[in-house]
């Protein structure tokens, strides 16, 4: 059985997003932090139940899908570490500073 590891960034994202949230709605930021949580237990059994993040084609970096948000999780050996919670509408490429130069040729 995996173990679920929540990191520093992971936490503080899902914090920030809940946060978010209960301004407009305390019930609603209470169901999505419920429910990105259960997600992330459903990983004790199947590490691999994600699918991997198209932006990064790496095997050990997965996603699950939680209302608008992409919780993106790496898999080590049997243990899954959750790395961030970011909304669905973010451009991940930008997000993380890797997008290509606008002035570069393909």
């Amino acid at each position: 059985m995996a173990r679920i590891i929540w990191t520093e960034t992971g936490l503080s994202d899902l914090r920030a997003h809940t946060e978010f949230i209960r301004k407009g709605s305390p019930k609603n930021a209470a169901m999505v932090n419920r429910r990105i949580r259960e997600a992330t237990r459903l990983l004790k059994k199947l590490p691999e139940l994600g699918s991997i993040v198209p932006e990064f084609d790496d095997y050990t970096l997965r996603e699950l899908i939680v209302f608008s948000y992409r919780i993106i999780y790496e898999v080590r050996k049997e243990d899954c570490y959750i790395m961030f919670v970011v909304h669905g509408s973010r451009d991940l490429m930008r997000y993380f500073g890797l997008q290509n130069n606008p002035n570069e040729v393909a």
